[in-house]
């Protein structure tokens, strides 16, 4: 066999093999993440229905008052500067 043939089979067998040990990490990895998803207390669809409405009514009171708060001063602004 020619020498370069040779190396170029020594090549691919270190490649796969060094695939076929990536692989068993992946396997093992994926099987922890699921095995402590199992283990994770997940809120019900009312409690997370009821965080996003606190969250958007809050997020909509600061909006407007951060509104109300920069056109008054900008009125107020425009007073003293005419």
């Amino acid at each position: 066999m020619d020498l370069t043939l040779i190396i170029l089979i020594i090549c691919l067998a270190a490649v796969l093999a060094g695939v076929a040990w990536k692989l068993k990490e992946i396997r093992q990895f994926l099987a922890e993440v699921i095995s402590e998803l199992k283990k994770v207390s997940w809120s019900t669809r009312k409690d997370v229905l009821e965080a996003t409405k606190v969250v958007l009514v809050s997020s909509i009171l600061l909006g407007v008052f951060i509104g109300g708060t920069d056109f008054v001063l900008s009125k107020l602004l425009g007073l003293l500067i005419n």
